[in-house]
Formats: structure tokens, sequence, C-alpha cells
């Protein structure tokens, strides 16, 4: 199975801005908001590669918390969207990896509950 166009551009980020991060620390005089903002840069990186992956290659453990799985017809992949993915400016609704929005199922706060008790 090859990754996806968007995980392998993710990973590429993330190690980009890892070793440039990496080379910054290790350097000496490095200013602390050019540091800081590579930090930044690098937990972004994390964030995108990670949201991507739990997306589009779960784990077993991490399918248990998906609550929709839907085909994206953008990027013409199964993804597997869970709480990570919800839409904070638009509650009850799931944000694609393609950007496009994705309504909550409206068995998932039945299935929800169930999990809970």
């Amino acid at each position: 199975m090859a990754l996806h166009f968007l995980v392998a551009g993710a990973f590429d980020d993330l190690l980009t801005r890892w070793r440039h991060h990496d080379d910054l620390r290790h350097g000496q005089d490095v200013p602390l908001p050019k540091l800081s903002n590579s930090q930044a840069e690098l937990d972004g990186a994390r964030l995108r590669m990670h949201r991507l992956r739990t997306a589009m290659y779960p784990t077993a453990a991490e399918r248990e918390e998906v609550r929709t799985t839907v085909l994206c017809e953008v990027l013409d992949e199964i993804v597997h969207l869970g709480r990570e993915h919800r839409d904070l400016d638009k509650p009850g609704n799931f944000r694609c990896l393609c950007g496009g929005l994705i309504p909550v199922p409206d068995n998932w706060w039945a299935s929800h509950r169930q999990k809970l008790a």
C-alpha cells in the first residue's frame, strides 16, 4: 500500500521542520523568538501528520474512537473521522482532510452513550 500524497507531503514537511528546529537548538546565539517560532511550526507539522495518519491509517485502538467513516471524493480515499476531526466553528460537523464539512451522523450520539456506559 502506497502512502497517500497528503501523508507523504506531511511527513516530508515534519522531517524538514524537525531538522531545522534541531539545527536551531544546537546553534549558538539563536534568538529565543526564532526558536519559539520554530517549535510552534514543528508542533503544527506534528499535529497535521497525526491528524492525517489517524484519519487514513488508524491503528486498531484508534479505530475504536472513529465516529464516522466516509469516502472523500476529493482525495479519492476512505477517511476515518473522530473527536480530533470535529469542527469547532461548526458544531455538529467533522472537518474532512480535504477541508469539507461532514455532518455528524444521527446515530453518533446513541453509539457514543453506549460506549460510555
